[in-house]
């Protein structure tokens, strides 16, 4: 096609030309970024997810991982109320609530 051999001929041709060393930084540099990096603060991460110690999912999930479809365990709900006592109470739980609690609103 002649217009495939048009635009090959008008592309810019790939330098070959190597890398110099000395472009990439020195040693001191490169470990100065990395550190930089490794300890940067971006706002809302990293993630601080909590997980159930009973079915392993974030107190969110815990009432679909229960015998019980939308029905939080009893053991996610008491071991939540041990362990994250804020969260247990934005979720609406009470110390010496029974088992059938309804799913959490996320």
């Amino acid at each position: 096609d002649g217009s495939r051999e048009q635009q090959r001929s008008t592309m810019p041709k790939k330098s070959k030309k190597k890398q110099d060393s000395s472009d990439s930084g020195s040693d001191d540099e490169v470990g100065d970024a990395a550190d930089a990096l490794a300890n940067a603060k971006i706002d809302g991460f990293p993630l601080d997810v909590v997980y159930c110690g009973n079915c392993s999912c974030p107190p969110e999930f815990c009432a679909w991982m229960g015998a019980k479809t939308g029905v939080v365990a009893p053991e996610c709900q008491a071991w939540l109320l041990a362990n994250q006592p804020e969260m247990a109470a934005k979720f609406g739980y009470a110390a010496g609530e029974g088992g059938d609690a309804p799913a959490a609103a996320a």
